[in-house]
């Protein structure tokens, strides 16, 4: 197991256990990838809404991220999976960026897997944390 250097939030912690338990339990998400991702949630630092730094990225966040290779910029919100939206920028948290950004602070750079293959991708922005805002119920 890898030892993970994410931030999630109390709340975020304990959503996405349910999430993940969820999605393994009715084949939405595969096991190997179900285990991974609750072993990153397990690993994950957790802190308080309040505590929370404004530049990192927790659940329902909107960020702008650069394709390293391409130069293009993105905006995306990380959501639930039922929430996702491609066309309107929501990704799941369950998806290979999503999974890979939530708990990334601002200028980290991550690869990710996508269906053209591997992009390298950096945290450029961030439009909008709901703890930031004071939204402490989102």
């Amino acid at each position: 197991m890898a030892e993970s250097s994410i931030r999630l939030t109390t709340s975020d912690r304990h959503r996405l256990y349910l999430v993940v338990s969820s999605a393994d339990r009715t084949g939405a998400l595969d096991h190997a990838h179900a285990l991974e991702f609750e072993d990153e949630i397990r690993g994950a630092e957790v802190l308080a809404p309040t505590e929370v730094p404004p530049d990192l990225i927790t659940m329902r966040t909107t960020f702008r991220l650069t394709d390293l290779e391409s130069g293009a910029a993105s905006v995306y919100t990380i959501v639930y999976p039922h929430e996702a939206d491609q066309a309107q920028g929501r990704i799941s948290v369950l998806s290979p960026l999503g999974s890979a950004e939530l708990g990334q602070r601002l200028g980290s750079a991550v690869q990710v897997s996508a269906p053209a293959g591997v992009r390298r991708v950096r945290l450029d922005e961030i439009l909008f944390q709901p703890e930031a805002a004071g939204r402490y119920d989102l």
